[in-house]
Formats: structure tokens, C-alpha cells, sequence
């Protein structure tokens, strides 16, 4: 489970910023969250909200990209950038800084923390280090030309190139305790703009092999469909590789006939496509316990099927592995305090481009328990992140001085 991100100078994050899905000291919705001994709680869902062009979906962003940069190929040209190298681009002394990058997670569900620290610029790998409960399992030592790293206190004798993440070796190389960190960040499900039609293609082409591999799994999609009021009768997937969504069919009945009709996909609501891409990934995430980060997951689906979505992961009968969904929204009706705690709520704002994206936790702000009613003070705008209209700016016959 993730228990917190910290970033600095990445995308629109100019400044040290933090996500926590550290749960506080109120035992309120109990199902929303695990117990994990000294540590307290620790939260299995989250919505983040802002106004468009705040920056909620860069956190996102940023971790698509480096878990693509830990799977990735580590064969590359020492002269290569780091490709996770994205500054803060509106603040010029940024633009050669650093970033900095550090996440905390739990494996499985015993209470042992693993700290992974990044800091690189264009061409390096400054310093990383991975430790669990404070001890460090490995350290980077920077070279002229490559560097080096010590492993539990002891130096390896391999050379890695700047630009390569030690952790992405440790996918491959068997370690007791580096190699299943390194594989739990690589298996982070992280979905940007998941209301673009190239996106799911691209999500649907990635696990088709599963679909075909574990055939329960489009099964329990068909439940998943049935189960929020979508009417079919059985989805077909034609055989053969490079099959696209676009050829996916859905039989439904037809009232007065013994036969049944064949829909193309095309003709199927964007809700229905978005779930039944997502819904592969709803359920690896459950199965696996993975955190299954996705952005504006809701924006094809009624404000009550996104809730269902969310109770899955609170539920501990679906949700045996502790698996997280994290989400962007728009949807204000989640703002719902009998169903979500105040520590599973999120609001980013950005009063200027040159200051960045400020992302705070509705249960910090003063006055704030489990029942103040967050739509309310978030459409009163007491926790900021609303969107700044000024009708005055806006003329559509271009006559306004």
C-alpha cells in the first residue's frame, strides 16, 4: 500500500509537496482503511479534486513515468537525459534545478515501510536510496563517468550508467527485500486521461493477452457490467492478434424476437467502453492488491456507479489484498461525508502559473470533522481549488474593451 509521495520541481509541483494516504486519528469508516500496527492507518481510497489546469492529473502524470522508466529498457547511451526529468517551467532558475522524488509503501500487509528517495537532474541520477523501517538496503556513489552503489553496507562491483535507477535493475536481479519494492513500483497501475479514446485502445491492447490467458477475468468484467444496470446478453472477442475495441461486440435480446442482436463497439455508451477497459484493471488491482491510480475515472459514468466503484475497495470481502484506488474528479456528489472521511479528500489550486500546483487535505483545514458537509464548503470555497470564472473577460462578438 502507498502510505505517502513527496515531490519537488516536477511538473507543475514547484515546491515541496506531499500526498498522504496516512489516515488521521479518528476511527470513522472503518472499511475505508487498514490498520498497520505502529503505523496507524492506512487509507484505501482518494479523490483528488481542482479546477482544470491546476495540475491534479501531473501527479499522476509523474508516476506513469517513472513506473514506464523502471520497466524500461536500462541498455540506454550514457549521453541519454534521465526521461523523468520534467522541472517546474514557469520559475527560469527551475529549469536547472533538481527534482526530487520520495515515496513510502507497504508490501503485502505486514508493517514494514520502504523509503525510496530520488533526486536526478537532465543527465543524472543525483542520489537514490531505498531503505525499510530506516535501514538502508541501497545507496548510489556518484562517479566521474559512471557511478556505483553499495548494497546493505556493501560495495558491488558493478558500474551503472547516470541516467539508469538502481531499483530498475532489481525487476530483473533476485533480492530478498530490493527486489519485491522494485517490482511492486513497477506493477503501480497508473492511467492518464482515461476518457481518451486512444488511451483505453492502448489499455485494451495491453491486456488482451490477460482476457484470453485467465478467462474468469472477462467474466467477472461481465458481472462488474451487469452488476452497475448495463444490459447485455455476452461480449465476443474476436480471435486472432492485434484485435481492437473497436471490434469487441456486445449480443444483446431483443424484445419479441428469439434472436439476438449484434452491437459494434462504436455504438456502445463511452461509459460502457471505459468500463469494460477499466474493469480488467479494477480487478488485477483487486486480485493483485495493487494501487490503481487513474485520472477522471468517473467522467463517462453517473455519480452512483463511481461510488460503487470506490466501495469495492473499502469492501474487505472484494478487497482481501488491500489494493488503493486513486482518483482525479470532477464529481462534487463524492464530496460525500457519509461515505468518504475527510483525510480521503484532496483539493489542488494554483492561484499562478509561477507559483505551481498546492495540494492540501480537506481534514487539515481548521473547523473540519467527519461531519462537516465538504460540498457545501467546497462550493463556498473555504478550501480554495474552485474555478476562478470572470464573465468579464469573455465577450463572444469580441466587442468588449
Amino acid at each position: 500500500m502507498i502510505y505517502d509521495i513527496k515531490l519537488e520541481n516536477i511538473l507543475s509541483y514547484k515546491e515541496d509537496t506531499i500526498f498522504s494516504m496516512e489516515g488521521i486519528e479518528t476511527n470513522a469508516k472503518e472499511q475505508n482503511y487498514v490498520r498497520l500496527g505502529d503505523y496507524g492507518k492506512c487509507l484505501k481510497t482518494a479523490v483528488i479534486y481542482g479546477p482544470n489546469a491546476s495540475g491534479k492529473t501531473n501527479l499522476l502524470r509523474f508516476l506513469g513515468n517513472f513506473v514506464s522508466y523502471l520497466r524500461g529498457n536500462y541498455n540506454w547511451q550514457q549521453e541519454d537525459r534521465v526521461p523523468i526529468y520534467l522541472p517546474f517551467a514557469y520559475d527560469k532558475p527551475y529549469f536547472e534545478r533538481p527534482c526530487k522524488f520520495e515515496i513510502r509503501f507497504f508490501l503485502d500487509t505486514l508493517p514494514n515501510l520502504y523509503t525510496y528517495k530520488l533526486r536526478f537532474d537532465k543527465k543524472s541520477i543525483l542520489k537514490e536510496t531505498l531503505l525499510l523501517d530506516g535501514h538502508e538496503l541501497f545507496s548510489r556513489i556518484a562517479g566521474p563517468e559512471q557511478d556505483r552503489y553499495v548494497v546493505e553496507g556493501i560495495e558491488t562491483n558493478e558500474p551503472i550508467k547516470k541516467n539508469l535507477s538502481i531499483l530498475n535493475r532489481y525487476v530483473t536481479i533476485q533480492h530478498d527485500k530490493i527486489s519485491a519494492a522494485a517490482r511492486f513500483l513497477c506493477n503501480l497501475i497508473v492511467v492518464v486521461r482515461s476518457d481518451d479514446n486512444d488511451v483505453l485502445e492502448n489499455v485494451w491492447r495491453a491486456d488482451l493477452d490477460l482476457l484470453r490467458q485467465d478467462e474468469s477475468y472477462l467474466q467477472i468484467v461481465k458481472d462488474l457490467l451487469h452488476s452497475i444496470d448495463v444490459s447485455f446478453v455476452d461480449i465476443l472477442i474476436p480471435d486472432g492478434e492485434n484485435v481492437r475495441l473497436r471490434d469487441v461486440t456486445f449480443i444483446h435480446k431483443v424484445k419479441g424476437s428469439k434472436e439476438d442482436i449484434r452491437m459494434p463497439m462504436y455504438l456502445e455508451s463511452q461509459g460502457t467502453k471505459t468500463l469494460l477497459v477499466f474493469g480488467i484493471k479494477i480487478i488485477e488491482a483487486l486480485r493483485l492488491g495493487y494501487p490503481f491510480f487513474i485520472d477522471e475515472l468517473d467522467s463517462s459514468f453517473h455519480s452512483t456507479v463511481t461510488k460503487y466503484l470506490l466501495s469495492l475497495f473499502h469492501s474487505e470481502k472484494f478487497n482481501k489484498n488491500h489494493a488503493q484506488l486513486i482518483l482525479t474528479s470532477h464529481d462534487l456528489k463524492l464530496m460525500d461525508e457519509k461515505y468518504m472521511r475527510t483525510d480521503q479528500i484532496w483539493i489542488v489550486e494554483k492561484e499562478k502559473e509561477e507559483e505551481g500546483s498546492k495540494l492540501h487535505c480537506v481534514s487539515d483545514y481548521k473547523g473540519v470533522n467527519e461531519n462537516t458537509e465538504i460540498e457545501k464548503w467546497y462550493l463556498a470555497n473555504r478550501f480554495g481549488g474552485l474555478p476562478d470564472i470572470d464573465n468579464l473577460k469573455f465577450d463572444p462578438y469580441g466587442t468588449s474593451k
